[in-house]
């Protein structure tokens, strides 16, 4: 059984027949418990990462590195005729959430070890640059409104929006079946030259990219 949910629905029969069990006579609680231990046991190693062997310094080279090639596929394809917009937000969305990562490895070892699988990074990191006045100045021009719509985008990512509004996947709404290339608010400001988005958050992006090091010092 591979489907996390399936295998999450299994534990939960667990649980009911543990319930059940421990309204009757002569079930011992240890026996039970030990049941439902050995069933959530391979579930949670599943979904724990590895441990890291290697250091924040390469680390965060590497997130960088990705991070750079990532935006280099964005502005190319926002520079060539056509619609791009719905891949160039996965492409951006892609890019801040490896900035975050770096950002936590560099300035908190531990948390990243925990969280570097999390696709809410990227959004708790545009936060604590919107709070957090004195790294400002160094994040480029309109730094509050683009960190808004980095905001706006991993809060679109498909692990975040199980249900929609979401970039990559079509969703249900309002009696039809919706999908990013036209439904998803962030994607028609990226479309609109009005907005500014997109050459915004390209420079924000590869500013950051290339002055991470001055940013967090």
């Amino acid at each position: 059984m591979s489907d996390p949910v399936a295998r999450i629905e299994a534990v939960l029969e667990e649980l009911d027949e543990l319930h059940q069990g421990l309204a009757r006579p002569h079930v011992r609680e240890s026996q039970l418990l030990e049941k439902l231990r050995n069933r959530l046991e391979p579930l949670l190693e599943e979904h724990r990462p590895p441990p890291l062997d290697r250091g924040a310094d390469e680390w965060v080279t590497e997130l960088l590195a990705t991070a750079r090639y990532d935006l280099q596929a964005a502005q190319t394809l926002a520079a060539s005729k056509g619609d791009h917009a719905p891949t160039v937000a996965m492409l951006l969305q892609m890019v801040f959430e490896k900035l975050a990562k770096a950002y936590l490895a560099r300035t908190d070892w531990p948390a990243f070890v925990k969280h570097r699988r999390s696709h809410a990074v990227a959004k708790r990191f545009a936060q604590f640059l919107k709070l957090n006045w004195q790294l400002r100045p160094n994040v480029g021009p309109h730094s509050s409104k683009v960190l808004g719509w980095v905001v706006r985008l991993t809060e679109a990512h498909p692990a975040l929006a199980k249900n929609g509004p979401h970039l990559e996947y079509p969703w249900e709404a309002h009696g039809r079946v919706c999908g990013p290339t036209r439904d998803l608010d962030i994607v028609n400001e990226l479309r609109d030259a009005k907005s500014g988005a997109a050459p915004h958050l390209l420079r924000f992006a590869g500013h950051f990219i290339e002055n991470f090091d001055r940013i967090l010092g």
